[in-house]
């Protein structure tokens, strides 16, 4: 990292980001050609968990290409009288990693009760078997993290 005062070495630090922020941006690659998409997740048990359908560009480039980067981050602006003077404060992590398609339906379970639970506060434990069962073109997908780095300018 070329600003290493504006590193974070601080791996719970990262973590309680993680868990806290709501988007992140998921890069994938195929045969050289980069994809980018913004995704809700969860970071649990240091994988990241997303879901998707079944079909489109997301789940037809990472059944062929498995490493992705995952991207988060927030800011906000520092205002000045002199333009050249404005900057920001924020802090991002970025994840190098490998996607594993949750196949086990009692673990798709587990992690869309998580899931359910930061997004729809706290009501992942109405969501059983039987209402997982109903969407039969969901994916799950588990980010096995091979690096993450921090940074953060407050």
């Amino acid at each position: 990292m070329r600003r290493q005062d504006k590193e974070i070495t601080d791996k719970e630090v990262m973590e309680d980001f993680l868990r806290d922020q709501e988007v992140g941006r998921l890069a994938t690659s195929l045969d050289g050609k980069p994809y980018v998409v913004p995704i809700n997740f969860v970071y649990t048990n240091g994988k990241i968990i997303f879901h998707s359908h079944i079909n489109g560009k997301k789940m037809e480039i990472i059944s062929k290409n498995q490493f992705i980067c995952f991207e988060v981050d927030t800011y906000t602006k520092k205002e000045a009288d002199n333009p050249c003077n404005y900057s920001y404060n924020y802090m991002s992590v970025i994840i190098y990693g490998r996607t594993n398609i949750i196949t086990d339906n009692k673990k798709k379970l587990n992690y869309l009760k998580t899931f359910i639970n930061k997004y729809a506060y706290e009501m992942g434990g109405s969501f059983e078997m039987d209402d997982l069962l109903k969407f039969k073109n969901l994916i799950l997908v588990e980010v096995n993290i091979d690096s993450m780095t921090g940074k953060k300018s407050i």
